[in-house]
């Protein structure tokens, strides 16, 4: 199984350093991205999921402990990102968004929801960073790196999901 997340890891780095940036954005640049997520990170989630209910059964989807589990993994990468000098290149990273979009696919929250929500994730996140006191330049390179995180969140979950929904269809053991 550990040769398996080895190779895996090995084809999502070899994958995404010829479609993702392989810049490093400054450590202002990084902060500055933190300070926003720590300022508006629990007003942007709970619109996520405000949204999600206007267009689903949330509640009859995802139990309230799995919910509280999604928030916590959630909370989770976030920290991780603002962390890490290239996140698209980080395992632990990854394996966030995979533990996040099987708990989406186990639950069945559909994909073109998670993707509004990801979208409107990192819009708000750009909008909150209008309030720094940021360069012209870091500015522009914070959206860049908020724009870089929601495509790797968008790519890897999407992955994640129908790579469980598969999985759950055709059993690992099966012949």
């Amino acid at each position: 199984m550990r040769d398996l997340e080895e190779r895996e890891v090995r084809r999502i780095r070899e994958t995404l350093s010829a479609r993702l940036p392989r810049w490093q954005p400054s450590p202002q640049v990084r902060q500055a991205v933190a300070r926003a997520i720590r300022e508006a990170g629990d007003r942007l989630l709970h619109d996520f999921y405000a949204m999600l209910r206007s267009r689903v059964d949330l509640d009859g989807l995802m139990p309230h402990p799995a919910r509280r589990h999604l928030h916590g993994l959630v909370w989770r990468w976030l920290a991780r990102v603002t962390r890490a000098e290239q996140p698209w290149l980080d395992t632990a990273s990854s394996d966030l968004l995979r533990r996040i979009g099987e708990l989406c696919g186990h639950h069945r929250v559909p994909m073109d929801m998670v993707s509004v929500g990801i979208s409107q994730f990192g819009h708000g996140l750009t909008m909150q960073l209008t309030d720094a006191t940021l360069k012209r330049t870091d500015m522009l390179a914070a959206g860049h790196y908020i724009g870089s995180l929601t495509q790797l969140a968008q790519e890897r979950l999407t992955r994640a999901v129908f790579r469980w929904r598969e999985g759950e269809a055709f059993p690992r053991n099966a012949v």
